[in-house]
């Protein structure tokens, strides 16, 4: 068991099978799939953080481990044990010698991170847009602007904050002129464009649009005081946001006896996405979503405004009943795939007696690994502690990262089957994708828009060696690798990358599956003493 526990908290990783079947027909025997769990981001006090960029294969692009081959004589060359390629050190590591290695050789750093200065220099602000739900009664507002002010004033100065209400209109608030209040209003029953968004809001009031080419952020034609009007940090924009928090009202248009409320959640998330997407592209943002009906107005609508309809159920998702689900789905699909291009998340936070529309808006947030907190209402205990968790300060930081990119690579004989966990595909397909897919599969490198220290990954894989299993057994290296790297924005905001490195071993031959038997036996076993 103390090996086990080494292994895990070296590297942050579990395998059930810590010994690999030699050969494909035996893999095939195994009940338990080839798998590993992984957590990314687990804390590690001992590990260093170099200055530098990474030193990659120029033939596989993995990164330079303990179990590389180095040569150090006047040649000075490594060859990966990935692809057994020989790459030669460039001048900054002409001065290595076996007295005198630099810290990603050294065997007790399987686990490492890079901050390059070219990363130091591109830090960016988290970004925090929060979503309201005004057609609510007047209490629950109250019990929601209480929780909200306690939070404000908890935030870091440097993170940027937004504000959008929404009810039977979108309305989009202007932070960056205290004096006057401002509002961007939008129908909630159309959904609305990118470029409508960037046309009524008066991103360019001043100077002509470009006619061509991407508009979204500062390096693409956007100037940051437009921007600055609607996130602004939480220092500067702290007695506005408390300002009109404690102004807000119940949506003022009327609902008739027999009606539901015209909520139009669909268009206010779509707006919100097409705001983050304009003014902070591929940084790190949150949109932080308070709802407390369900949407019956526009797109992403899952029920009508006649109260004598009543909400889909199990029942009606199971027999494929619900008129409205589909289309639903289809919509926060959409909106799923903006927040992944851009690197941004959707956490839900859901107080009511009945549904909210669950069911058609969790793609959004699974795909981003965004957060879903369900109550009866803003008053909960369970909302508010929970509200409180995600911002409660670590340090100098929230301790959420975000805008990560995972990778994977491993020896030939091993293909990746997929993922399982919040995260979105990038299709990086090659020779070391299965044809066989579990999870998020058929690529080896996903997108994951928010992570913390506690997010974790089963990866799947397969054993593709067809070979005979006694060629294997009489092999002079029966070790096999696997790396895995995750590129990431830290709390802080600059870029980093912890690279990952593991060795296990092949067996093949008489005896082979009673000895991988009683490695997960006594895998079991420590999982057990472990909880």
């Amino acid at each position: 068991m103390t090996e086990f526990l080494e292994l895990e908290t070296q590297d942050a990783v579990r395998m059930p099978w810590n010994i690999l079947p030699g050969s494909k027909s035996e893999a095939a025997q195994c009940v338990i799939p080839v798998s590993a769990i992984y957590t990314p981001l687990k804390p590690f006090p001992n590990t260093p953080t170099l200055p530098y960029a990474p030193l990659r294969c120029r033939n596989c692009r993995s990164v330079l481990n303990p179990f590389s081959i180095v040569d150090f004589s006047s040649t000075k060359i490594w060859i990966c044990c990935f692809c057994l390629q020989r790459n030669h050190f460039p001048p900054s590591y002409q001065s290595i010698s076996e007295t005198n290695m630099p810290a990603e050789l050294f065997p007790q750093y399987t686990t490492i991170e890079y901050e390059s200065p070219s990363e130091k220099a591109s830090l960016t602000n988290p970004v925090f847009l929060f979503v309201i739900d005004t057609c609510v009664i007047e209490e629950e507002i109250g019990y929601l602007k209480s929780s909200l002010l306690q939070v404000v004033g908890t935030l870091p100065e440097n993170c940027l904050i937004g504000l959008i209400t929404f009810g039977t209109y979108v309305h989009v608030h202007e932070l960056g002129f205290g004096q006057i209040p401002k509002v961007y209003v939008f129908k909630g029953s159309k959904e609305v464009s990118k470029d409508q968004v960037l046309e009524q809001m008066g991103f360019f009031a001043n100077k002509l649009k470009p006619t061509t080419g991407v508009i979204a952020g500062v390096r693409d034609g956007l100037s940051q005081e437009s921007i600055s009007r609607f996130l602004l940090p939480a220092s500067e924009c702290e007695f506005t946001l408390n300002s009109i928090l404690e102004e807000l009202q119940r949506d003022p248009w009327p609902v008739p006896a027999d009606h539901r409320a015209a909520r139009c959640t669909g268009t206010a998330l779509s707006v919100a996405s097409h705001l983050l997407g304009i003014c902070v592209p591929g940084s790190g943002a949150r949109i932080m979503a308070f709802l407390g009906g369900p949407s019956t107005e526009g797109p992403g609508a899952i029920v009508s405004k006649i109260l004598s309809e009543p909400i889909r159920s199990h029942k009606d998702l199971d027999k494929d009943s619900a008129p409205l689900y589909h289309k639903a789905v289809k919509f926060y699909e959409g909106i799923s795939k903006q927040l992944v291009h851009q690197g941004h998340v959707l956490d839900v936070f859901a107080c009511a007696l009945e549904q909210v529309g669950l069911a058609e808006i969790k793609v959004a947030c699974e795909k981003t690994g965004g957060l879903v907190v369900l109550a009866e209402s803003f008053g909960h205990s369970v909302f508010k502690d929970s509200l409180k968790q995600v911002f409660q300060s670590d340090g100098n930081d929230l301790g959420l990262s975000s805008n990560g990119i995972f990778e994977i690579n491993c020896s030939k004989d091993i293909k990746v089957q997929g993922v399982i966990g919040p995260c979105a595909s990038l299709e990086k397909k090659g020779p070391l994708c299965s044809e066989v897919v579990v999870g998020q599969g058929n690529t080896t490198a996903w997108k994951m828009c928010g992570l913390d220290k506690t997010s974790t990954f089963c990866l799947i894989f397969e054993v593709a060696k067809k070979e005979n299993p006694d060629a294997i057994a009489q092999s002079a290296n029966p070790q096999f690798y696997f790396q895995f790297l995750t590129y990431y924005q830290h709390p802080s905001g600059q870029m980093r990358l912890r690279v990952t490195t593991l060795s296990r071993r092949w067996v093949a031959g008489p005896g082979s599956v009673q000895a991988r038997a009683l490695y997960a036996l006594y895998a079991v076993c420590f999982c057990f003493w472990a909880l």
